[in-house]
């Protein structure tokens, strides 16, 4: 059965590692996971996988019906293409990033989710936030003021802790995610 994870969680919660991690992981005797890129109107970085395009060919995407969910955030714009509903059509399970501000959205564009929170305590969050180097002090501060208004979640389906091992960390969400298409 196919069915929609949407992984959410703060700036700096490590959502792309996990997802990376739990991707090579994925066993192969279920139905492949798709995790489409997102597109994001910045510069791509070393640490996300993304479609970066400009303003203006995001309006464009937009307006042609691209996307089945898009937001913003930060002063960017954020969208998940509509290739999701081929691949839920041909029975895989999608793994979707996306922020907390569209779940209630994807709940009523698909019958069957589940949301999977990150939680990092905010001190590891600053910390990661200034590590990866993406954001001016100013943007470091907004994003801290806003992790610090959402340490949890409570429309989650599995809240997991990312404070130590991403492999443990990711080995937990792959767990949850075998477990919730058995």
């Amino acid at each position: 059965m196919s069915k929609v994870f949407l992984i959410i969680g703060n700036s700096g919660a490590g959502k792309d590692s996990i997802i990376d991690e739990v991707l090579r992981r994925f066993p192969s005797h279920i139905k492949k996971l798709q995790v489409p890129k997102r597109v994001i109107t910045r510069q791509s970085s070393d640490t996300e996988k993304f479609e970066s395009v400009d303003t203006e060919t995001f309006y464009k995407l937009r307006e042609s019906g691209e996307f089945i969910l898009e937001w913003e955030s930060y002063e960017n714009f954020y969208g998940i293409r509509r290739e999701v509903l081929d691949w839920l059509d041909a029975g895989h399970p999608v793994l979707l990033n996306i922020s907390r501000n569209v779940v209630q959205t994807a709940r009523e564009k698909f019958p069957d989710v589940r949301v999977i929170f990150i939680r990092v305590p905010l001190d590891v969050t600053a910390d990661r936030i200034i590590e990866r180097g993406r954001e001016s002090y100013k943007e470091v501060l907004n994003r801290v003021v806003r992790a610090q208004e959402h340490q949890d979640y409570e429309g989650a389906d599995f809240i997991v802790d990312n404070v130590g091992n991403i492999e443990e960390t990711s080995q937990k969400v792959l767990d949850y995610l075998v477990a919730s298409l058995s």
